[in-house]
């Protein structure tokens, strides 16, 4: 009886030496990585409205385009012309709000 009680005490000491020598995580790095992971979705989650409405102007001003430019032979060139550039730059914004939006900085 002796042996077999032997052989598991000096395995559990020799386990109990490789958990001692193997190094364990800091828990502040680790309460700052879950910190900053609940931050992130706590912000995707709040800008995620803003992002819906900023898909639905885009589409909008696609459409609105696209109906300008149908009615091109009713209107004047420089109307068409500045209705184009405010048609473009009202694209581009928006745009430009939703890909800076999915780029979260910390």
């Amino acid at each position: 009886m002796k042996q077999p009680d032997e052989q598991l005490r000096n395995a559990l000491l020799n386990y109990s030496r490789e958990l001692q020598t193997e190094p364990s995580p800091i828990a502040s790095a680790v309460w700052l990585r879950a910190e900053r992971r609940n931050r992130r979705l706590a912000i995707e989650r709040a800008t995620r409205p803003l992002r819906v409405m900023q898909a639905i102007g885009l589409l909008c001003s696609l459409i609105v385009c696209a109906w300008v430019f149908s009615m091109h032979s009713a209107t004047s060139t420089s109307l068409l012309l500045w209705g184009g550039l405010a048609i473009f730059l009202v694209i581009a914004g928006c745009w430009t709000m939703l890909h800076a939006a999915r780029r979260l900085t910390f």
